[in-house]
């Protein structure tokens, strides 16, 4: 009869394939196999399931390593748990509301498939920091998944925000001195700078010469960066609302 012990995670596991006592394969009921274990490590319940959810609570690993040769997480591994921290972390979503209700897709909760959708689909640009975005492809979109998800440099992931004070009464670009209301709009990559647009005699007429002007600026940009940019990036910008 074989043996069946309990790993640490609680999961019923059995050799499934005995070689040597430093090499076996390990068999979990959940279907994972984990290859090239040790018999030390299977007796002591060492040997741990990839598809054990271990990331809050939802989130697994599967076959995928997450560390290089130092030791160190991987890029892709960084970036997908930094996605579950956005979607799953409850204290972290408490100070960042904007992520209420975002989740990641069934697919994207095993981390080896993720890895290599990132594998395929990473690029970079210049020495600019890259971020994985949800909601550039389909705005307002709020699950992370390969249909929905591109990779932006620094400069356009802050480009398409909405940069509206909290404590402002006017709308977003729109200011206002006397009785006059001013239209203006931040240009730029790393040194920013606000660039004056109009005076107008109410906030609605400065704030739709601010859309204008966006617009038009996200298309600029949008152009310059077309050959180093997907080209649903590049669509989805030039066809931008805001």
């Amino acid at each position: 009869m074989e043996e069946i012990k309990c790993n640490n995670q609680g999961i019923k596991m059995w050799i499934k394939e005995y070689r040597r006592y430093d090499d076996i394969d390990v068999e979990f009921e959940d279907g994972f196999v984990f290859y090239n274990a040790r018999m030390g490590n299977f007796k002591n319940g060492n040997i741990r399931s990839g598809y054990y959810p271990s990331v809050y609570g939802i989130g697994y690993i599967g076959y995928s390593k997450t560390k290089d040769e130092n030791g160190k997480f991987i890029k892709s591994y960084v970036t997908w748990s930094n996605m579950m921290k956005r979607c799953y972390d409850d204290k972290y979503k408490e100070k960042r509301s904007s992520y209420k209700d975002c989740f990641v897709c069934n697919e994207w909760l095993n981390y080896s498939n993720f890895k290599e959708w990132y594998d395929k689909n990473y690029y970079q640009i210049d020495d600019e920091l890259m971020y994985l975005d949800k909601d550039i492809l389909f705005k307002g979109n709020k699950m992370y998944s390969p249909i929905t998800c591109v990779f932006v440099n620094n400069r356009i992931n802050c480009l398409i925000l909405d940069n509206k004070s909290k404590n402002s009464k006017y709308s977003t670009g729109v200011s206002k001195y006397g009785s006059k209301y001013y239209a203006r709009l931040r240009k730029g990559n790393k040194d920013r700078t606000r660039v004056n647009i109009g005076i107008y005699d109410t906030d609605e007429e400065a704030y739709e010469s601010y859309k204008k002007a966006k617009k038009e600026y996200i298309k600029e940009v949008a152009e310059e960066y077309r050959d180093k940019i997907p080209d649903n990036l590049y669509q989805s910008l030039t066809n931008w609302e805001v």
